[in-house]
């Protein structure tokens, strides 16, 4: 049996050609893998590494205090990549018809990571008591491979992926849990910003004791409304005129008849 002739897209007229050859490449490029954009190093490596638990006694590489213990400097060795961040979490439709959220297994280890290599700098904090506190989060990333030399800077700006607050989210969780505050309420300021560096990738933490500067505060208020309290040459009031005294001196008000037109 004779086999059938076989055309090719060159014995099609130009027009349906060029039509043919329009739909081959849509029906291609449907098939092609989501995520085969051109990426940098940066960007793969960051899907491979994740935090494990037998990391926790690497990470914190310098700690200080300040002379008057209200500021603790912390110096991780983590990449800012490789941290849990929020848009991480899982999320499902019950049977109850409610969304519930979950940890993924991944990120469950990562935050696990951090309050293993935390924990045992928590005391530092947790002397304050339940104070306000402020908290500072730089984020260090390294510049990706294909940045030239004169546009790589020593802190440089940082503006993709991930977000910031992301990042910051899961590490606060980790501080709680590890037990530097009582709980995330007790953050009255968070600051996080995001920058590129030459050096290797890192994370700084900054925990300040706001309650002094509060006081003080509240110190400059009252002495701006009540300046005499806190002037030691202000006169002082008299002793020697109790409250008797006082209404003695007072003018005594006029005397009325109310008995008149009552009767």
């Amino acid at each position: 049996m004779p086999s059938a002739p076989r055309f090719t897209l060159n014995d099609l007229p130009p027009a349906l050609r060029e039509q043919a050859e329009r739909q081959i490449a849509r029906a291609s490029s449907f098939f092609k893998d989501s995520n085969s954009k051109p990426q940098d190093k940066e960007q793969k490596s960051r899907k491979k590494q994740t935090l494990t638990p037998d990391m926790a006694g690497s990470l914190v590489k310098d700690v200080k205090v300040s002379e008057d213990g209200n500021v603790i400097k912390i110096l991780l060795g983590l990449n800012p990549s490789m941290a849990s961040t929020a848009q991480q979490k899982g999320a499902f439709v019950g049977k109850d018809h409610k969304v519930h959220f979950f940890t993924k297994a991944k990120i469950a280890k990562a935050e696990k990571t951090l309050k293993l290599a935390l924990s045992p700098y928590a005391h530092l904090s947790r002397q304050w008591g339940e104070v306000p506190i402020e908290v500072v989060f730089n984020y260090f990333f390294s510049y990706a491979s294909g940045t030239p030399k004169k546009d790589r800077h020593r802190i440089g700006p940082m503006n993709e992926r991930p977000d910031a607050s992301n990042i910051t989210k899961g590490i606060c969780d980790a501080m709680t849990e590890a037990g530097f505050w009582p709980d995330d309420s007790f953050i009255n300021t968070e600051i996080s910003r995001k920058r590129r560096t030459t050096g290797p990738a890192c994370t700084k933490i900054t925990i300040t004791n706001l309650q002094p500067k509060f006081e003080a505060l509240y110190a400059e208020e009252a002495a701006a409304e009540n300046p005499d309290l806190f002037n030691p040459n202000a006169p002082k009031p008299s002793e020697t005129n109790p409250l008797s005294d006082l209404l003695e001196n007072s003018p005594t008000p006029p005397k009325q008849n109310l008995t008149n037109g009552m009767q």
